[in-house]
């Protein structure tokens, strides 16, 4: 494959252009509360670019992704004290899921990290329903859903890519 082949195939992902365009709907939508995990996912991208093993790279994009969402709930945990029991699982579960994913890739954090990201994300789904369009809840709600289906794509992807690297590594040997 030539590398304009393999440039081209790149850019036109079209599940990366499905998760901007949804990301572009959901900032109109909720505003400023996807900045504090947008910064952090960027942060996160950054730390598994410079920080990350061969191993751990294919998931750069769910770490990054949970490692923003991680950050806006401990920030939202600190703000909000009266919270902080409500939300001390999830931040507490996301921080050892990013360091299990983070330095001992594989099949099982993945489907274990999944399932805690598909149950948060049926659990958010009946939240969502309590709140009204446009309120601030709503919109909380709504983000923490859609960076959970990021995650979750990430994760999948991420599999998908470790699995080919570590195939190609073992048909190589």
């Amino acid at each position: 494959m030539s590398s304009s082949a393999s440039a081209a195939e790149k850019t036109s992902n079209p599940a990366g252009i499905i998760a901007a365009l949804a990301g572009v709907g959901l900032g109109f939508y909720v505003g400023v509360m996807l900045l504090i995990p947008l910064a952090g996912t960027v942060v996160g991208f950054f730390i598994v670019k410079y920080a990350a093993s061969r191993n751990t790279k294919p998931f750069g994009g769910a770490l990054a992704v949970q490692f923003g969402h991680w950050i806006w709930m401990t920030v939202g945990a600190l703000l909000v004290p009266s919270g902080v029991l409500m939300i001390a699982p999830d931040v507490l579960i996301a921080a050892a899921s990013l360091v299990w994913l983070f330095l001992w890739p594989g099949l099982v954090p993945v489907v274990l990290v999944t399932l805690y990201q598909a149950i948060s994300l049926m659990l958010n789904a009946l939240q969502l329903r309590s709140f009204e369009f446009g309120a601030e809840a709503h919109k909380a709600i709504a983000t923490h859903m859609f960076l959970r289906i990021l995650i979750i794509a990430y994760l999948i992807e991420g599999y998908r890519v470790f699995r080919k690297v570590r195939n190609d590594i073992h048909a190589l040997s």
